[in-house]
């Protein structure tokens, strides 16, 4: 870039070096991770890199612009170089430290406020990264009481970010595995997006950038879910319910180890895409 580069021109210079990097491989999503990036260092929003795409850019706004253009060609997601990711129409906080929320999951809130009772109730949250899935219940339903549980010290401190600036003051946040620090019947409903991706699966390269522990759980990707589904039953109040997250080749074998269990009442749930990808079971 020159000491005069203008907005459209360091636009058309981004999306021609992510066309020859691994980070975005569609036109649409080459111009689209450009203005991102573009606008966060501008302080705007795209429609006002539009309305001033003649305008030019300083040095050291070309300096960002281009090391963050090259992070994205490297493959880095665009969250992580945002520091930012949207769920459930909220703006969450992201690090390299914890899995990126990802549309599919918001399943998992639709689910559990669907089933939701007319009192305030106690759910847990296990491995809940950013705080996405515990925030957007908290909010929601604020009477209620959300503990908010993850191993990784990192992912709590993102957590905490979180519910600081959404003001989710009915989360508590814990640092822990899975349920083995709660008392015998203390919940209502156990929610958790946990790692379930295979050892070796094809899909592992593309996921790179994001934290291993959070996405990959043993040789059939079922390890966590056996550990979530197996102390959920004692953990739960009678009637009460757990929501889990799998891959969408999971949901027969989720619903036999809920059926070892002793869970009644089981329902897999689609997503948009129309793949399996939540089951929830009731505790006799």
């Amino acid at each position: 870039m020159t000491n005069e580069v203008s907005i459209a021109a360091a636009i058309n210079d981004g999306m021609a070096r992510l066309s020859s990097g691994i980070g975005s491989s569609q036109n649409d999503s080459r111009r689209l991770d450009s203005q991102l990036i573009l606008a966060q260092i501008l302080g705007c929003n795209r429609a006002w890199l539009i309305a001033h795409d003649d305008d030019n850019l300083n040095q050291v706004q070309q300096s960002t612009y281009q090391a963050n253009i090259e992070k994205r060609a490297e493959g880095i997601p665009i969250a992580y170089i945002l520091g930012e990711q949207e769920f459930w129409s909220l703006p969450f906080r992201v690090t390299d430290s914890v899995l990126i929320p990802r549309p599919e999951t918001e399943l998992l809130v639709e689910e559990v406020l669907s089933l939701h009772p007319d009192r305030a109730i106690q759910i847990a949250d296990l491995g809940t990264g950013t705080g996405a899935i515990a925030i957007a219940l908290a909010l929601e339903n604020p009477n209620d009481s959300i503990i908010a549980v993850d191993k990784s010290i990192a992912a709590i401190r993102v957590a905490a970010e979180n519910r600081q600036s959404l003001g989710a003051t009915n989360v508590n946040l814990c640092v822990g595995n899975w349920l083995s620090g709660f008392a015998p019947a203390s919940l209502d409903i156990v929610v958790s997006n946990p790692p379930y991706i295979a050892m070796g699966d094809e899909h592992l390269p593309a996921l790179k950038h994001e934290p291993t522990e959070a996405l990959v759980s043993g040789a059939d990707g079922l390890d966590d879910i056996k550990q979530i589904i197996a102390s959920g039953i004692a953990t739960l109040k009678s009637g009460g319910l757990i929501a889990v997250e799998h891959g969408y080749n999971q949901q027969t074998a989720v619903i036999n180890l809920m059926l070892q269990a002793g869970y009644r009442n089981i329902v897999g749930k689609q997503d948009l895409a129309g793949q399996p990808r939540v089951t929830i079971a009731e505790r006799p």
